[in-house]
């Protein structure tokens, strides 16, 4: 586990991405990065539900394939400790496979999705109109910890 830090004086959100592709995770980094936002990132998930537990994010973006401990997915492990929104990254099928994709999530306890590939603009305002009406819309300007935009835990 080798961290990738960036420095910054504040952050817009605390969000916490996981993917378990390395070039997603970075794309996803490169979108949001540039609004300001504090973006922590792990490539698996034993690695982003201890993220999770330690830095209560204003919100979560996930793989829709990562799974956490045993059979249960991620997502409903951070919806069984947490209402943080969260939206999931959802590989592009067919419309049936789509369709499934977004009702298991769904059942899961996510909030949104995004489906693959995505334009970064698309990411950037989807992230701000959900922390717009999330507990985080209603709090000032959040300061990140130890200063850091980025922090990939892999």
């Amino acid at each position: 586990m080798v961290p990738r830090v960036s420095t910054a004086e504040s952050a817009e959100a605390l969000i916490l991405v996981a993917h378990t592709d390395a070039d997603k995770l970075q794309d996803i980094e490169d979108a949001l990065e540039p609004c300001g936002h504090c973006v922590f990132s792990a490539s698996d998930g034993k690695s982003a539900l201890r993220l999770f537990e330690a830095l209560n994010p204003d919100l979560v973006i996930l793989d829709f394939m990562m799974s956490g401990e045993r059979e249960e997915t991620l997502c409903s492990l951070i919806r069984a400790r947490s209402q943080v929104p969260v939206m999931m990254v959802v590989p592009k099928g067919s419309h049936d496979e789509n369709r499934k994709a977004i009702l298991s999530g769904l059942e899961a306890g996510a909030d949104h999705w995004i489906f693959e590939p995505f334009l970064p603009a698309e990411l950037a305002a989807r992230v701000w109109a959900i922390l717009r009406r999330s507990e985080y819309g209603a709090r000032s300007h959040r300061r990140c910890s130890a200063s850091n935009s980025t922090q990939t835990e892999r």
